[in-house]
């Protein structure tokens, strides 16, 4: 292996042959039958119907072995060609190491080698989205756990506990579908890694997804899953901080987006912009149907409408 470095780096043309080469694969993997089979199994699905989706997505994973015939030119790839590089996405975490397999509008499948924990979890998540996992190498069992669906009335303070919800036998060739916007899951027991694909549908997802603690089921906190509501934020902060008293429309517009945290967060980058255009709006967000906004609102509505009295 040295040789062949010390070969590559006094020789650039090595690497770019090998950079084409990788090119030219993963265009004929784009076009290759297991990828085709898949676009075929997921063909004319709606969209924004999370059943449907997880339905046939439970059938894609049944049988696995367009998985196999996907992933085996990559192998055969790797082993001849030291420089080659797979068309896939790859992730390292903890004892985890995962790849995104195929990539559909409807949903989004992964592979991924778990080693067994080497001690329970002290805390559980709720990932917000539905899935269908096979369990291609599965030993041990999963203990679930189930909470109330995070609707537009959430409220951090009083969200509801975490409570445990039974146990699942694992084997090998397992396929089970997991509401993520309302169960948790833990896997114990595992005598070896585990070898998992999964299908994460996304529709219908929560706004975000949850961390509890497992021994008292108390929520500890929530992390946004809309990444594009996360990223206005970040546009919004910058238009009041450059002053963009012309940018009101977009404040109006995020001020009604879906996700309370960002109507509310627009609301905030607004005031400190321009609190008297922003005050009708504010007005509104007082009887908002989220009960954090609503509080939000109502406790800041006297303090703007003071000190704009005093201008």
């Amino acid at each position: 292996m040295q040789d062949i470095l010390r070969a590559t780096l006094a020789d650039r043309a090595v690497l770019e042959e090998a950079r084409l080469r990788s090119l030219a694969f993963a265009r004929a993997h784009r076009a290759s039958d297991a990828v085709r089979h898949a676009e075929a199994a997921l063909a004319g699905l709606d969209a924004a119907d999370a059943e449907a989706v997880a339905r046939q997505a439970t059938l894609l994973l049944d049988d696995a072995s367009w998985v196999r015939v996907l992933l085996a030119p990559m192998v055969a790839a790797l082993d001849r060609d030291p420089w080659f590089e797979p068309p896939l996405r790859v992730q390292r975490e903890g004892g985890r190491i995962g790849a995104v397999l195929f990539e559909h509008p409807v949903l989004t499948i992964t592979g991924s080698v778990v080693a067994p924990p080497a001690r329970p979890a002290d805390s559980l998540v709720v990932p917000g989205r539905m899935s269908v996992v096979r369990y291609q190498r599965g030993s041990g069992q999963i203990l679930l756990w189930r909470t109330e669906v995070a609707g537009p009335d959430f409220r951090a303070a009083s969200a509801p506990p975490l409570v445990p919800a039974g146990a699942v036998r694992l084997r090998d060739g397992l396929v089970r579908r997991i509401d993520g916007r309302t169960h948790a899951q833990a896997i114990e027991g595992a005598r070896a890694p585990l070898v998992m694909i999964t299908a994460t549908i996304a529709a219908d997802a929560a706004p975000f997804a949850r961390d509890f603690d497992r021994a008292s089921g108390r929520l500890l906190r929530v992390a946004a899953l809309d990444h594009g509501a996360s990223r206005a934020q970040l546009l919004l902060a910058y238009l009041r901080a450059a002053r963009r008293v012309d940018a009101a429309p977009a404040f109006e517009i995020a001020t009604r987006a879906p996700a309370y945290f960002l109507r509310w967060a627009a609301m905030r980058e607004w005031l400190a912009l321009d609190a008297r255009a922003a005050l009708p709006r504010l007005r509104e967000l007082a009887h908002d149907t989220n009960a954090e906004v609503r509080t939000a609102a109502r406790a800041t509505l006297p303090q703007v409408e003071a000190a704009l009295a005093c201008r």
